[in-house]
């Protein structure tokens, strides 16, 4: 399959069709020149920022010059929306990293460019397409190190034939001998000369012994990458095609008087518990002795874990059979009701958590878990788009896999240690004695210590 990337390539004439498919000699050079010079620049820029200085801040620089140097190499094709998304989320990761840089954001940052080029491919930055991307983008680079090696060189030494080096290499040695003869006769000038190559020579000799090594690899690594990153090896993307089942003639289900049956059950027992919540967590006002942490803490957990746990049973109830049986809109109907309780019960975990926060103040792990009732939120709601606009398990699966990175995304470019630190000296001042605890006791960035002071 042809890559979009063969649009990197010098402007060339194209061939008329009588002539040979194989490309001339002066294009292979072209090429040739062409890459050495993008991996010499990012090579270059790559050592100076990252190996030689290596803070936040050049981290940042880089991920900005990588969204400007492979966008305009790329040439901004393919998966447009994807694309923009990306760089939208590499330049707020590259603030932030400025801001107040960790690793993790750097971390992010790499992730976000393989999904950058990904996009810019034609490929839409899904997460096993991204797993795999990584692996075409290292055989991209050792194919295109061998494409030069064992082809486009030696086209390349047809153009530089017997005729050609002898054009070339006597008239050099002729201004070479009489240049050096000019030199000798000028003491001063050949003083002067000497003086220069001798500090060359002793420069070259001393950076040979003190080489380092570590620093090679990394320039063979960087370039191996670019010419990845430019020329994968391949494109992989799981197809999302209507299921085949919904091609076949309407025929009852073996399990869905099973699958009715527990649902109804469910929605009665949702129903049962959802009236306790609200009268117990919801209207009334909480004693000295509550048990805080039992209730609002722990008890989010496990409600988060139920609401998981609907999201399995949804997807195990719409598929296969199920998806063929001509009563499949009134199992519809049933998920639909229930997944209107599983919304109201995601209320209750955010009000459990809420309460807790309201009470001990709040902490990076508290942000934790409102982003992962978020995510698991998010979760249910593409099972419910699913059966309701008829899609099959891949598109899910693409879905829901990019819900936690994005939460991830989200933690790493937000100011956490601000915000929790800003609301635990606010509710300090307001007179909650609590949240000092979370100010004085829990470590902070430079971030979280604008708030403190």
């Amino acid at each position: 399959m042809s890559n979009a990337s063969d649009s990197l390539d010098p402007p060339v004439l194209t061939p008329s069709p009588s002539e040979s498919v194989k490309p001339k000699p002066v294009v292979a050079g072209l090429r040739l020149v062409w890459d050495l010079t993008l991996v010499s620049v990012w090579v270059l820029l790559t050592d100076v920022l990252l190996y030689r200085i290596g803070t936040f801040v050049t981290w940042a620089a880089m991920l900005v010059i990588a969204v400007l140097f492979l966008g305009l190499l790329k040439r901004f094709g393919g998966h447009r929306w994807g694309g923009l998304f990306s760089a939208t989320l590499l330049i707020g990761l590259a603030v932030k990293l400025v801001w107040c840089g960790s690793w993790l954001q750097v971390g992010c940052g790499v992730f976000l460019v393989f999904c950058y080029v990904m996009a810019l491919t034609g490929l839409p930055p899904f997460l096993p397409e991204a797993i795999s991307f990584f692996g075409h983008v290292c055989a991209g680079g050792g194919r295109r190190l061998s494409r030069f090696r064992l082809r486009q060189m030696d086209e390349v030494s047809e153009l530089v034939g017997p005729g050609m080096s002898a054009q070339v290499l006597l008239p050099l040695l002729v201004v070479g001998v009489f240049s050096s003869l000019f030199i000798l006769a000028n003491p001063d000038i050949a003083n002067s000369v000497g003086t220069a190559m001798g500090r060359v020579a002793r420069n070259l000799g001393n950076w040979i012994l003190h080489f380092d090594f570590g620093e090679g690899l990394f320039w063979l690594a960087s370039g191996w990458l670019l010419l990845g990153l430019l020329y994968p090896a391949g494109r992989w993307l799981l197809p999302e095609r209507v299921p085949a089942e919904y091609a076949q003639s309407a025929k009852p289900a073996p399990l869905y008087t099973a699958f009715r049956n527990s649902l109804l059950s469910v929605i009665v027992l949702f129903a049962i518990y959802l009236v306790f919540e609200f009268n117990t967590l919801w209207l009334r006002n909480f004693p000295q002795d509550f048990y805080y942490a039992g209730y609002a803490h722990q008890g989010a957990f496990w409600l988060t874990v139920a609401l998981a746990l609907s999201t399995a049973v949804l997807c195990l109830v719409f598929r296969g059979n199920t998806l063929s049986d001509p009563r499949r809109s009134r199992l519809q109907g049933l998920a639909m009701l229930w997944s209107v309780q599983n919304l109201l019960l995601s209320l209750a975990v955010y009000n459990r958590l809420f309460i807790y926060i309201d009470y001990n103040g709040l902490t990076r792990m508290r942000v934790i878990g409102l982003l992962g009732i978020t995510s698991v939120l998010i979760g249910f709601v593409l099972v419910v788009v699913k059966i309701l606009r008829h899609k099959d398990a891949i598109w899910l699966l693409h879905r829901q896999l990019l819900v936690p990175v994005l939460a991830l995304l989200v933690y790493a470019m937000l100011p956490i240690d601000w915000i929790v630190q800003r609301y635990n000296v606010r509710q300090t001042l307001l007179g909650n004695s609590a949240a000092v605890v979370q100010v004085i006791a829990l470590p902070s960035t430079p971030e979280g210590m604008l708030p403190v002071l």
